[in-house]
């Protein structure tokens, strides 16, 4: 049973999500590089997953990423806490195509979005550098005995943020 007006917002159209064949509006999209395979990856998941855990209903893709083969990190936003739900989705996918699929949230804080990233490893500490240009870059320190069991390698990290929220960071140990 649908529920009516409330369903995943994704970049493509439900059609082409459910097909797994893009419509020309989509594969234009994709042509002109405003979305990218894994957004393409992450929304077929979603739909595929909506019947069965109806609380991501309301849910937004907002970008996706595949820094590697085998790993995907989606960012969305949602008015309900859903995260309970993504660690079950995301052990499916891992056992089902054994691919890594992390969902980070889109939150104003670099810390919370760092800490979806890297999980299970926590932040130790942020430090904001301030550039003469008027930018600036965040250093995330992480406890050196934490080095091992990140998901990814510091410099994956460092270009999955800039690719998801375009912030430049420098993992530190």
């Amino acid at each position: 049973m649908k529920i009516e007006g409330k369903c995943v917002k994704i970049p493509i159209c439900h059609f082409c999500a459910k097909s797994k064949i893009l419509c020309p509006i989509c594969q234009d999209k994709l042509n002109k590089g405003e979305i990218s395979q894994a957004d393409i990856e992450v929304s077929e998941v979603l739909i595929e997953l909506e019947e069965k855990y109806p609380q991501i209903r309301g849910l937004t893709l907002v970008k996706a990423v595949k820094p590697m083969p085998n790993v995907i990190l989606a960012l969305y936003t949602s008015k309900d806490e859903v995260r309970q739900i993504f660690n079950k989705i995301s052990k499916e996918i891992q056992d089902k195509k054994g691919i890594l699929l992390k969902f980070v949230k889109r939150t104003s804080s670099i810390r919370r979005i760092i800490d979806d990233i890297i999980s299970p490893v926590k932040v130790v500490s942020i430090n904001t550098v301030w550039l003469p240009d008027g930018s600036w870059e965040s250093n995330i320190y992480i406890s050196h005995r934490d080095r091992k069991k990140l998901p990814l390698p510091p410099e994956l990290i460092e270009k999955v943020v800039y690719d998801l929220i375009n912030e430049k960071i420098h993992i530190m140990f």
